[in-house]
């Protein structure tokens, strides 16, 4: 075969490794001036988002820190984009969703910021690809002593703006929205089409779920008159009354409740056993504003329904102290605390029961670590978490579980005030769980504080009725060792007492 076509062959080959080469410079450049520079953020509406390409092709992804993701394939191009949900101007969107002027205001807006940023991912992937070649240039010169022509280094950029151009040009003429009909979550956003389904059965019952709410009001109203009547109940028993609530669960109405019950029953503090949101959500604490205005210390103690973002919002920004693992004082008491192993992650799952053991035996240290001081009161939000102190504290209180009770324990008692929430937005739409609460009335005895009654307060969500149950408790003779029963077992540790006296009110006058 002649010689000159092999070296046109290999000169064709040489040609071509050199503009691969370059042209895989000019797409390394333009790829880590859009990491180190990412356009944005862009406000959109009441939201200010952050865009970047991604090597997902087709897809779009939509971050939303710290709940997690949804995807859907929106487009044809070789890139993909990723959105990042950065702030949200919640007064803004309800003002202007309220106003109608959410819809067309957002879709002008998110056009605009879709062209400010191709614009930009233009503009800084070929300045990207212009560093990248003249480096690659002068680093081939300084090397080899052989040099690029000045046309690929001018070259450069105009390449990475027509493959950028290309693909934002065809993601744009073929994008769907609709394609997030049916997206892919994950994260916590995984129970997102079960939220949709609920606020769907919300929407579609919205004239039912608002009868209900005023039955709720009405029957809130008639038991606040009837708990304010100086005569509704005999007299207090003990020294230091203390408020125990838990599950509260968004639901506003509790609020109230808690309030007059406080006031009506003179506590000195109240004790939250945690799950006071449902989705631990900074918005979510909106709804239960006021609940800490009885005008004595409100304490909480994290259930698995907080979340490490909602627990810093009450700390800095309301009257509720947010209890962490340890011993704290408060009214005269020495309470010992763990907050749920699930309150430091963003997902209300109920923890592993390694992790539950684990936090039980960190309450536990945290007694022993008492020394002399003793502890008077212990709280945890899962029973789990509670159980391996029910024989070394006088008073041990959990939440969880939904259902009132009180049981002794060989140190004590052991309380469970239910849900004051009525199980918030769940036990509204079934109407069938009660609110609940309680008040423990504590007795000084030499040198530490004993339990002497506890209250129970019963109040139907849409009826007008309610009841007051008081149980007498006997000053323990001492803490032993033995283990405490099972909840619900009929052994010592493990009884429920139901001994005592019931006050029942009505909705009217009193």
């Amino acid at each position: 075969m002649p010689a000159p076509p092999l070296r046109r062959t290999a000169a064709r080959g040489g040609w071509a490794r050199a503009a691969a080469g370059w042209l895989l410079t000019c797409l390394l450049g333009a790829t880590a001036a859009l990491a180190l520079a990412p356009p944005g953020p862009y406000p959109v509406g009441p939201v200010e988002v952050r865009a970047r390409l991604t090597l997902q092709p087709g897809w779009t992804v939509i971050e939303v820190p710290p709940f997690g993701t949804l995807a859907a394939r929106t487009h044809r191009s070789p890139l993909g984009l990723a959105v990042e949900i950065r702030a949200v101007d919640f007064n803004a969107l309800q003002d202007e969703a309220g106003a109608g002027l959410l819809a067309p205001a957002l879709q002008d807006q998110i056009q605009t910021a879709a062209r400010t940023f191709i614009l930009r991912v233009i503009l800084v992937g070929s300045a990207g690809a212009l560093a990248a070649a003249a480096a690659a240039a002068a680093v081939a010169a300084h090397g080899t002593g052989s040099r690029w022509p000045r046309a690929a280094v001018a070259a450069a950029p105009l390449a990475a703006a027509l493959v950028l151009a290309g693909s934002l040009g065809s993601a744009w003429a073929t994008y769907d929205p609709g394609s997030f009909r049916e997206p892919e979550y994950s994260g916590a956003l995984k129970s997102a089409p079960w939220m949709i389904g609920l606020a769907d059965q919300a929407l579609q019952g919205a004239g039912r779920l608002g009868q209900r709410l005023a039955a709720v009001a009405q029957g809130v109203d008639a038991m606040i008159q009837r708990l304010e009547a100086p005569e509704a109940f005999g007299a207090h028993p003990g020294e230091l009354a203390v408020l125990v609530v838990s599950d509260i669960h968004n639901n506003p109405a509790a609020v109230d409740l808690v309030t007059a019950a406080a006031r009506a029953f003179q506590v000195d503090l109240i004790l939250d056993a945690g799950d006071l949101t449902d989705w631990g959500t900074v918005l979510e604490s909106r709804l239960v504003e006021g609940v800490d205005n009885a005008g004595v210390p409100y304490l909480l103690v994290p259930g698995n329904h907080e979340s490490p973002a909602l627990i810093r919002q009450l700390s800095v920004g309301s009257g509720i102290q947010v209890l962490d693992e340890g011993l704290h004082r408060a009214a005269g008491l020495t309470i010992a605390a763990v907050p749920d192993p699930a309150s430091a992650r963003f997902l209300p799952t109920v923890a592993p029961q390694e992790e539950l053991d684990a936090a039980g035996r960190r309450l536990l240290a945290a007694v022993e670590a008492a020394g002399a001081r003793r502890v008077d009161v212990a709280v945890a939000h899962h029973p789990e978490v509670a159980r391996p102190v029910t024989d070394r504290v006088p008073v041990v209180i959990s939440g969880h579980t939904h259902d009132a009770w009180v049981r002794t324990t060989p140190a004590g008692v052991w309380l469970n005030p239910g849900t004051t929430g009525a199980a918030g937005i769940r036990g509204l739409e079934s109407g069938s769980v009660p609110y609940t609460l309680m008040v423990l009335h504590l007795a000084r005895e030499e040198d530490r504080w004993v339990p002497a009654a506890v209250d129970t307060i019963r109040a139907s969500g849409f009826q007008t009725g309610f009841a007051v149950e008081r149980v007498m408790l006997a000053p323990p003779a001492g803490a032993v060792d033995e283990a405490p029963g099972d909840p619900g077992d009929d052994a010592p540790g493990g009884r429920e007492d139901t001994a005592g006296a019931a006050v029942e009110g009505t909705a009217g006058p009193p």
